[in-house]
């Protein structure tokens, strides 16, 4: 682009025209604008910032241009920061607006000459900056003959390690739904959710005696909850009848339970005497709200203990090398 060439006094005349539209100048202080881009030219896609700034008395209002989507025709607006003000001394003020810009189309640009309305608390006035011109450049071609066009997508096979690292993937999912599942499953049939690391079950008598005898530190017959303590008993050997012998004894009556106990040959028949008449008793207190006598709150706990002692499940062991007794040596006869 050529430069226009001027008569030096146009040129001090035109830089004159310049200031007073870009300037004011009031009792209270000096209003002026400046409107530039970082630099003159660019290359087509770079980016840079338009700054405007404006300098002014403290108690003026200066309104910035607000642009959208361009400055100009081709010259887009990206992004605006926020006006950022600093103190000149203390009756004057700088305050500063960027705009990041770009173009993407090359050529010479010129802006319109930015227009800063501004109101000083009596007068309402407008300040014009001076044109800005833009050079955008575009990128040099050395040879135009090697310019070929943009080449298709190129497939590539897989390799072996991305195959592992596919499998892998796919085998962890596997094993991370197998896990859920198995999980979901343990819970819903009520089982520890890690049952090779679950504490073995404590056997039935052993859980039915702490129970009783649980029951017999609390006195709870003394302290007059008589029905408590025959329900707490009952319920102790009802669950422990229900484990050693598989018998549903939580769900049956006590005719029931009586009934099944005398088919099973491993109990002697007078537990099962003592044990019609502790679950006799216990009906009567627990539904005809019948008192029984001290004795006999006493006597139910010691036949409940005795029964479940005396059907403790013998464990069979190996003798040892001391109990085995030797065999004689045979003697020939002659």
């Amino acid at each position: 682009m050529n430069c226009l060439k001027m008569q030096p006094h146009k040129k001090i005349l035109f830089s004159i025209v310049l200031i007073l539209l870009s300037a004011k100048i009031f009792a209270g202080g000096t209003i002026s604008v400046d409107a530039r881009f970082d630099s003159a030219q660019i290359l087509i896609g770079d980016q840079m910032y338009l700054n405007m700034v404006v300098t002014q008395p403290v108690g003026v209002k200066v309104m910035f241009p607000v642009f959208t989507d361009s400055i100009v025709s081709k010259i887009e607006v990206l992004s605006s920061l926020p006006a950022d003000t600093t103190h000149i001394d203390a009756n004057n003020i700088k305050v500063t607006k960027k705009y990041l810009v770009t173009c993407f189309d090359s050529g010479l640009y010129q802006t319109q000459p930015l227009k800063f309305a501004f109101f000083n608390g009596t007068t309402t006035d407008t300040l014009v900056s001076a044109p800005i011109m833009l050079a955008v450049n575009t990128l040099q071609v050395k040879d135009p003959s090697k310019i070929a066009d943009i080449k298709g997508v190129i497939e590539i096979p897989l390799t072996l390690k991305e195959i592992l690292a596919y499998t892998g993937i796919g085998l962890a999912i596997l094993l991370a739904i197998l896990l859920i599942a198995y999980v979901i499953w343990r819970w819903k049939t009520h089982k520890p959710i890690l049952g090779i690391f679950a504490k073995p079950a404590e056997p039935a008598h052993v859980i039915a005696l702490r129970e009783l005898e649980r029951i017999q530190r609390e006195k709870l017959w003394q302290r007059g909850f008589i029905k408590e303590y025959y329900s707490g008993i009952t319920d102790a050997v009802r669950t422990y009848i229900e484990a050693r012998f598989e018998v549903p004894a939580m769900e049956s009556t006590s005719e029931e339970i009586i009934s099944r106990l005398k088919t099973i040959d491993v109990i002697e028949k007078s537990l099962i005497t003592k044990l019609t008449e502790m679950f006799s008793l216990a009906d009567l207190v627990k539904f005809a709200k019948m008192e029984p006598a001290p004795n006999e709150n006493e006597n139910i706990w010691a036949v409940a203990y005795d029964f479940v002692k005396n059907t403790i499940p013998v464990v069979a062991t190996e003798p040892s090398v001391n109990e085995k007794k030797e065999e004689p040596e045979g003697k020939d006869v002659k």
